[in-house]
């Protein structure tokens, strides 16, 4: 573990046991969604339309208010991932889905 981590995991041992579980839940499924990702790109079978309603799902999620604004504080470990991401995201809409 991180040095990084390991500060995080102590600093949310001061607060509400309420919070702490608010927090691993979001990490938990940060972990999920990222591993996610790792298998997709991982996979060079990959198919573009996976990634098409992927991207049209986080919309439609977002229209319904079921995303929270994050700030992005990492860079990604796959160079490519934000652009593929984003480009996916786009043709998404350019096709009308």
């Amino acid at each position: 573990m991180t040095k990084l981590l390991q500060k995080a995991f102590q600093e949310a041992q001061q607060l509400s046991e309420d919070l702490q579980d608010e927090i691993a839940q979001q990490l938990l499924a940060d972990i999920e969604n990222e591993i996610k990702w790792q298998k997709t790109f991982a996979n060079s079978d990959t198919n573009l339309d996976i990634l098409r309603r992927m991207a049209k799902s986080a919309l439609i999620e977002d229209q319904e208010g079921k995303t929270e604004e994050r700030r992005i504080t990492r860079t990604f470990s796959h160079p490519t991932r934000a652009a593929i991401a984003l480009k996916t995201s786009q043709k998404s809409d350019d096709y009308g889905e």
